[in-house]
This record gives structure tokens, sequence and C-alpha cells, in this order.
């Protein structure tokens, strides 16, 4: 009947209920989770992490390596917009666990999967073999970076830092579970935040009541602002963009160029299309990430210089909060701060 619509919690508590005992003429759990992520994008701007969590608990709980990373790393980038406070503490634990336990783990079986494929073939059933497969795949592997880039933003410009050498030492166990050569199958590029401003569609007042100030009371009679994509959504690896060719000056002809008098004097050979890439193409937004992106896709991980860039204090000062506005919200509890830019 609709009534659980604005409602994407509810949403996901119910999934989770239907994959433990369904119900006769039901939606299916994951039916449930992603009108749960709809529902937070058409209500809330795409504002709420748990819609994001359940999905990826759903796939983690089916051994979905792919799905899940993809779901993780969806989460930190709606939590990229934030900046970490105290009040945060029940989000951190939530990002510390799937971090530092839950996803070494589901690697780590992955894994002992794929040596086993390799040592008995034709053994495994078709579902642990696609998840045995989920270390040779560069998207899965974008994902996770994709997932850390997110929480390295969030500790930018933050009163308090987020990951010490805890994190790193599981991020520097996970990388390792990808060989060398899938992890060069990721193009990684750096964006630099001027030019992600110019992309913005709304103006500068609006974008800055948007990150800086505390979270707005959502209206359902105000359609969302539009939302930058994170990542080629072709690809499905987050924040990423290819660029096409020059558009042709107007009067000429590819291949022909024009003299004096406006005839054809020479035949030019047209530019070959530059072939695509042959992986995800990542785009990371933390400065943290873009200071490891080589050691990221090196052949050899480098784990103290890993450890190091990840564990630095960020340098990105937090800029003043905007006052709040009389739409927004007034207890303390919910004023959690957008980042500044």
């Amino acid at each position: 009947l609709g009534h659980l619509e604005r409602y994407p919690m509810a949403l996901g508590n119910l999934a989770d209920l239907e994959e433990l005992e369904p119900t006769p003429g039901r939606p299916d759990p994951l039916t449930l989770y992603h009108k749960g992520i709809a529902s937070a994008k058409t209500y809330y701007r795409d504002e709420h992490i748990y819609p994001y969590m359940y999905l990826a608990g759903y796939h983690c709980r089916n051994r979905n390596v792919r799905e899940a990373l993809q779901a993780w790393a969806d989460t930190a980038t709606v939590i990229q917009d934030y900046n970490y406070c105290r009040e945060d503490e029940e989000i951190y634990k939530e990002f510390f666990e799937v971090a530092n336990d839950v996803i070494p783990n589901l690697l780590k079986e992955a894994a002992s999967l794929l040596e086993a494929g390799e040592e008995r073939p034709g053994e495994q059933s078709q579902g642990t073999q696609s998840q045995g497969s989920a270390l040779q795949d560069p998207e899965c592997f974008a994902h996770l970076l994709r997932f850390y880039d997110g929480i390295c933003k969030w500790e930018e410009g933050s009163p308090t830092p987020v990951l010490h050498v805890g994190w790193a030492t599981f991020l520097v166990q996970s990388l390792g579970r990808f060989e060398g050569q899938v992890r060069q199958k990721v193009r990684i590029v750096s964006r630099e935040a001027e030019a992600a401003e110019a992309e913005e569609p709304w103006g500068e007042e609006a974008r800055e009541g948007r990150r800086r100030g505390p979270r707005r009371e959502s209206k359902p009679e105000e359609p969302p602002p539009p939302k930058k994509p994170a990542l080629d959504k072709g690809l499905g690896t987050g924040q990423g963009a290819v660029s096409g060719p020059p558009r042709k000056p107007p009067g000429t002809v590819a291949g022909t160029a024009r003299g004096p008098e406006g005839g054809s004097t020479a035949q030019v050979p047209a530019p070959a299309a530059s072939p695509p890439p042959e992986g995800p193409v990542l785009t990371f937004q933390s400065e943290k990430m873009k200071g490891m992106k080589e050691l990221l896709v090196a052949t050899k991980i480098n784990s103290s210089a890993i450890k190091l860039q990840l564990t630095a204090q960020s340098q990105v000062q937090m800029k003043k909060q905007k006052v709040s506005t009389p739409s927004d919200y007034t207890l303390s509890f919910l004023k959690r701060q957008r980042k500044g830019l």
C-alpha cells in the first residue's frame, strides 16, 4: 500500500525480516533493499548511509563479494560530504567493523576459494567460483578504493581524526588480496576541487549551504537537487569519467585543412580516437588517497608508505560553518555538519 515509501530504514528492516521469514505475496528482500535506497534518494537527498548498509549486509551474508563492496563504497560516498565529530560514534563503529573485520574476512575467504579452485578445478559450485573470481576483478578493487576514499574524505577538516594505524594494517591486508596485475587495471585520475566546483549545476551559495550547513528538514514537495555522479555508471565503480574527442571548429571536415581562401589545400589524417580504458576509471576525492594513488596500483605493495600516508594528519582545514536557517532541525543530535568546501 506504500505506507513505508518514505521510510528507507523501515524498508531495510522489513527486508531483513523477509530474508529470515519470507511472506507469501511480498517482494523479495533484494527488491525491498533497493526500494529503501530509492526512498532515501527521492525524499532525503541521498543523505542516509543505512539503506546502503542494509544492502551490503545482505550481499555479504550471501557471499556476493562484488555487490557487497559496491554497496559499502556507496555508503562511504554518502558519508564523505560530512565532517566527523564525536556524535558520530555509532556510525564510526559501523565503518570500523566493516573495514577492519568484515571486508578482510570476506576477502580472505574469497582468496581461499580461489586457491582451492586452482588446485581442484571443476569441483566448486558456480557461486563459489564467482566469490573467488572477485579478487581477479579490477572493478571489485575499485570499489574497495572508493570505500576508503569516502572515509578519508569524511575525516578531512574534521575536529577529530578517524583513521589510525589499525585501519592502515587492514587496508594493506585487503590490498594484498588483489594481484598487482589486477590493481594496475584500475585507472586513477585526480580532478582538482576547482574543476569539480565548476561542474556543479547550482550556484555557489546553494552549494555552500548544502555542504556546510546542518542537515535541513526534508520536504516532500521540494524536488531533490541533482546529485553529481560519483563514478562512471557504466563501469559501476564510482567517481570517474572519460573525456571524449574535442569538437571540430565550424566549417571544417575531418581530415581536411582549409587554405586562406577557403579551399581545400591538403589532406590531414584525422586523429585516431584514444582506445577506451581497459579497466574502471576512478577519481579520488580525498587528499590522502590522491597521495597514495601510485602506491595503490604498484606491482608490489609498500605497506610502510601506505600506513604512513593513511595515518598522517589531514592538512585540509575546516571552514566556518554557516548559520542555521529557520528550516533546519534544532535538536543538537540531528545537526550533523556538512563538510566545508
